[in-house]
């Protein structure tokens, strides 16, 4: 996805502490593919375990090598049914059926 195209995540950093490595970036972007951490020095293929925040993207770029692939799931606005909102005090679209 969006291959041969310059994006931008804005000044990053690379941190480890304890085997954990974990990259920072100022612009949100999704991970696509390796090329992100490729930029700081990672490899992805060469790691054990990876955690990314992505929906749906990764998939084109991890998925061909990755061993496994776990979806987890969390309160957000792609899943409202699972919200609950107190304290509204007005209907809000899309939530007033809710």
């Amino acid at each position: 996805m969006f291959s041969g195209l310059a994006g931008n995540i804005g000044p990053s950093a690379y941190i480890r502490q304890d085997g954990i490595h974990v990259l920072l970036v100022t612009q949100r972007e999704q991970p696509f593919d390796t090329t992100f951490s490729q930029t700081l020095g990672l490899d992805p293929r060469q790691m054990r375990h990876i955690r990314g925040k992505s929906t749906a993207h990764f998939r084109a770029g991890f998925e061909s090598w990755a061993g496994a692939i776990y979806v987890v799931s969390e309160p957000n606005v792609h899943a409202i049914e699972n919200l609950t909102f107190h304290r509204l005090g007005h209907k809000v679209y899309p939530f007033d059926d809710i």
